[in-house]
C-alpha cells in the first residue's frame, strides 16, 4: 500500500531563511522504510500539493521527512516529519494562552496556558483479531515537556530548547484530546532571580514509541514563549515629598515591558485608590507593539501643568496589556505652592 503525502512549506520561525524567500532552495521528501532501512528521495517544486509515496508502505511503517536544501552552500533544513504505518499513531500539539498574538504563542511568567494534545490511531487490547501481538508503540505515545531559559542572545533553536533531560514525561493511552492547563511556567529561575523574571520557552514533544523494528520517533511538537513580568519605579521624588515650587525632573526606569503594552504615569488628587483614572503626565506614555519584551527609561521635565491646585496627590505608574491594567509603582506627594510673606510695618 502507498501513502498519500501532503506537502506544505509553512516553516517554523527557526527556518527564517526559507520563510523569507521561496527561490534558492531545493525541496524534497525523504521516505525511509522502517523495516529495511531503504531510503527514497522524492523532489518536488510546488509549494503545496499531494503525491503518492514512491515506495510501498510496509507493515512496520515509513518515516517521511520534508527537507529544504539551500542551493548555495548546500545547507539543509528539516522542516517537518511524520511516521506512517499500520500501527503508528498520529498527534497534533496546540498551545493556547490569554495573548491572541498569532506569530508565536506567548504568555507571561505569572499567567496560565493550556497544552492541547490530540492523538489518533492508538489501538487497545493485546492482540489483533488475527492473533498478532499489538506492540506498546501502537497503544500509547510518549509526551516530553522541556523548559529552557533564553541565553544572553535571547533566542533558542528547537535543538537547544529540547536538549538535555525533560522537565517531565508522561504517556497518553487514549485517542482524542488531552488538555493540560499550567497555572504558571515551569521555567527554573537562575540564582538570585525572581520567579516572575524568568524568560524562555516551553516545548512539548510527542513521540511514537520504539518497538522491535521502529525507533522512537517524534510525531508532533509545539512550544510557547514565556516572557517576564514587567516592573518599574518612579525616581526623583519620594513618598511623602512636598513640591513647593517647580516639579523636579522625574525618571521612570521600566524593566521587561510586555511586547504589546501601554505604559504611563498618571496623577490624581487624594490618596492611592486602585482603578482611579487620573491625568497622564506629559511625555510618559509609551506604546509598544513588537515581538520582544523591552526595557526603557523615560525622563520627564516641565510637568507642573498636571497640578491644578495645591493639595495631596497620587503619582501612579501603570501598564496595560492583554492581561489587564496593573500598577507598577506609586507614591503620595503634597503640592504647596502658596507663597507666604511675613513683614513688619514701622511708622516713623
Amino acid at each position: 500500500m502507498k501513502a498519500l503525502l501532503f506537502t506544505a512549506l509553512a516553516t517554523a520561525a527557526a527556518i527564517s531563511p526559507l520563510a523569507a524567500q521561496t527561490t534558492g532552495y531545493t525541496t524534497f521528501i525523504r521516505q525511509t522504510q522502517q523495516s529495511t532501512g531503504v531510503v527514497w528521495d522524492m523532489p518536488f517544486t510546488a509549494l503545496t500539493g499531494s503525491s503518492a509515496s514512491q515506495l510501498a508502505l510496509e507493515t512496520n511503517g515509513a518515516l517521511f521527512q520534508l527537507y529544504a536544501v539551500k542551493t548555495s552552500g548546500n545547507v539543509s533544513y528539516l522542516l517537518d516529519q511524520k511516521l506512517v504505518g499500520a500501527y503508528v499513531p498520529t498527534a497534533t500539539v496546540t498551545i493556547t494562552s490569554q495573548d491572541p498574538y498569532t506569530k508565536v504563542t506567548r504568555t507571561r511568567a505569572d499567567k496560565p496556558f493550556t497544552v492541547n494534545i490530540n492523538v489518533a490511531g492508538l489501538v487497545s487490547g493485546t492482540t489483533t483479531s488475527g492473533g498478532t501481538v499489538i506492540p506498546d508503540a501502537a497503544k500509547k505515545v510518549l509526551v516530553q515537556r522541556f523548559t529552557t531559559s533564553y541565553p544572553a542572545g535571547g533566542t533558542l533553536t528547537m535543538a537547544q530548547a529540547t536538549a538535555g533531560t525533560p522537565k517531565s514525561t508522561s504517556y497518553i493511552q487514549t485517542n482524542g484530546l488531552t488538555a493540560t492547563t499550567y497555572p504558571v511556567t515551569g521555567l527554573t529561575p537562575a540564582a538570585g532571580q525572581l520567579a516572575t523574571k524568568v524568560s524562555g520557552e516551553e516545548w512539548y514533544l510527542v513521540h511514537a514509541l520504539a518497538d522491535s523494528t521502529i525507533v522512537q520517533t517524534q510525531i508532533a511538537s509545539g512550544y510557547i514563549q514565556i516572557l517576564p513580568v514587567p516592573s518599574g519605579s518612579i525616581s526623583g521624588l519620594a513618598n511623602g515629598d512636598t513640591i513647593r515650587f517647580k516639579a523636579p525632573t522625574v525618571t521612570l526606569p521600566l524593566q521587561d515591558l510586555y511586547p504589546r503594552s501601554d505604559t504611563w504615569l498618571q496623577v490624581y488628587p487624594g490618596n492611592p485608590v486602585l482603578g482611579t483614572v487620573g491625568t497622564t503626565v506629559p511625555g510618559s506614555m509609551l506604546v509598544l507593539d513588537q515581538e520582544k519584551a523591552d526595557t526603557r527609561t523615560l525622563t520627564l521635565t516641565n510637568w507642573d501643568s498636571v497640578f491644578k491646585t495645591d493639595g495631596v496627590y497620587t503619582l501612579e505608574l501603570l501598564t496595560k496589556t492583554v492581561f489587564g491594567t496593573e500598577r507598577l509603582s506609586y507614591m503620595t506627594i503634597t503640592v504647596d505652592r502658596t507663597l507666604n510673606v511675613q513683614a513688619t510695618m514701622v511708622d516713623y
